[in-house]
């Protein structure tokens, strides 16, 4: 076969490649969003799959242990409802997952499942008072542009006070939350814009002074939009470093959780 021939070859095996990943671009299904992002362990659960070509979907695929698909069902093309039952003893954190359908697998996403209940976010109107949250909780919401999102809790002197920020984790866009802890006089207790664990994603931990209603304030650092966002405020312990930071491998470590509003 002639050099003519050979490229001419070479261009339809080329072509017929195109062809063929175009095709399977065009049938398999694919996952853009899961909703609610958080969810509580031990609890049972409604998730909802958006993408598109999801009408055929056959099963959830989850690539940690600590869930069972009670039931399926496919809204639309375009969405997916699941019942997902998720145990006691689920691992908490970020967990991947894929929708199977008959046309193929969709990409990966992830969503989290957290300890706590989980608080609608209710916004009030114009001259309302400002959601109160318990504590221990979790809600979630988003911040308009050129605005902040504000809520209060009560707390006790002495305990802890703390409230971590899931955005960036969400993978819903590049965002750079800020979040701050005021107390009863409006005066700054803790505050945090970007962290050495999370990067972009912020925690502020105080010990409250007195018995009141103190506040929290969430809004982008330079006061853009955040499209989503998990908080989570209670009475937990926020550690920012860990004293020593290695060990040598095959022996037991003792190590230390430094915080920052204790101290310990």
């Amino acid at each position: 076969m002639n050099e003519f021939g050979m490229n001419m070859k070479r261009t339809l095996i080329c072509l017929g490649l195109a062809a063929a990943f175009t095709t399977a671009l065009a049938i398999d299904p694919r996952l853009s969003s899961i909703s609610p992002a958080g969810v509580q362990v031990g609890k049972e659960v409604v998730l909802t799959f958006n993408g598109s070509r999801l009408d055929d979907a056959e099963e959830i695929l989850f690539y940690k242990k600590g869930f069972e698909v009670v039931k399926l069902e496919a809204t639309a093309a375009n969405r997916v409802q699941a019942t997902v039952k998720v145990a006691a003893n689920c691992p908490l954190g970020e967990h991947p997952v894929r929708v199977r359908t008959k046309g193929g697998i969709t990409e990966l996403k992830t969503f989290y499942v957290g300890p706590f209940p989980v608080v609608s976010r209710a916004r009030p109107a114009a001259g309302e008072p400002h959601q109160k949250l318990p504590l221990n909780s979790s809600v979630a919401s988003s911040v308009p542009n050129e605005s902040q999102e504000i809520y209060t809790v009560d707390a006790k002197k002495g305990q802890r006070l703390s409230a971590e920020i899931e955005s960036m984790r969400l993978g819903r866009g590049f965002y750079d939350p800020y979040i701050e802890i005021l107390d009863t006089k409006g005066f700054i207790l803790s505050r945090s814009d970007d962290t050495k664990l999370f990067i972009q994603d912020c925690y502020a931990s105080a010990v409250v002074p007195e018995d009141g209603t103190y506040t929290i304030k969430v809004r982008e650092t330079s006061y853009g939009a955040i499209a989503l966002y998990r908080m989570h405020v209670g009475t937990f312990a926020r550690p920012t470093a860990v004293y020593p930071s290695g060990g040598k491998a095959g022996e037991d470590l003792q190590v230390k959780f430094i915080d920052q509003a204790t101290g310990d």
